[in-house]
């Protein structure tokens, strides 16, 4: 369940809530001053960037940092990158879809952090579960993948994974809902069947 719980981590990076996080709004009537002397002003709403999402540079005084630096770009989806961090003397316990802290800021952090992500971990990796053990699934009827605009590639293309889009009007941050996923049942031996049909 390690590596399950990796590729959750990593398709949670890859497609966050939204591209901020920790949202908060200064309630303070003279506002808060840094200790760079900026002045954030009364009633402003301030989100936190996840610091290692697809679209950010993390600060290289993160612990974790140098262990991302040896693994593929943080532009690539690789599922297995916190399953390798967790590989790490002392790391065991640590890079886990549920845990918290300023590496990973999806589920908030201190006393405001989610209190169900636990049970959304547990039902999440049932979902894997049945989808690994009872389904084909592709990007394409044969596995073959599709172009952004829908046609199929051709022999040998790279398989690329839909870009995510920023819904308009909004911080939210998600995979593309027009993207095709095509699933093909083991047991009954139906498909290939696109969802949105």
């Amino acid at each position: 369940m390690r590596k399950v719980d990796s590729l959750l981590l990593e398709s949670q990076r890859m497609n966050p809530v939204s591209l901020t996080s920790i949202h908060r709004r200064i309630v303070a009537r003279n506002g808060i001053r840094l200790s760079t002397g900026h002045v954030i002003p009364h009633d402003t709403s301030i989100g936190f960037l996840h610091p290692f999402a697809p679209f950010s540079t993390p600060p290289p005084t993160l612990a974790s940092f140098p262990a991302a630096q040896k693994q593929p770009p943080l532009t690539d989806f690789y599922p297995f990158r916190f399953s390798e961090q967790r590989d790490a003397p002392g790391e065991e316990g640590l890079h886990q879809f549920t845990q918290t802290g300023r590496e990973n800021i999806n589920f908030g952090h201190g006393p405001d952090a989610c209190p169900g992500r636990w049970f959304a971990s547990a039902e999440l990796k049932a979902i894997m579960v049945e989808l690994i053990m009872r389904y084909d699934f592709a990007l394409g009827p044969n596995g073959e993948g599709e172009t952004q605009s829908g046609s199929l590639l051709t022999s040998g293309a790279p398989l690329k994974r839909p870009q995510s889009i920023v819904m308009p009007g909004s911080l939210q941050y998600m995979p593309n809902p027009g993207a095709a996923v095509y699933f093909k049942d083991r047991k009954q031996g139906v498909g290939p069947r696109n969802l949105h049909q």
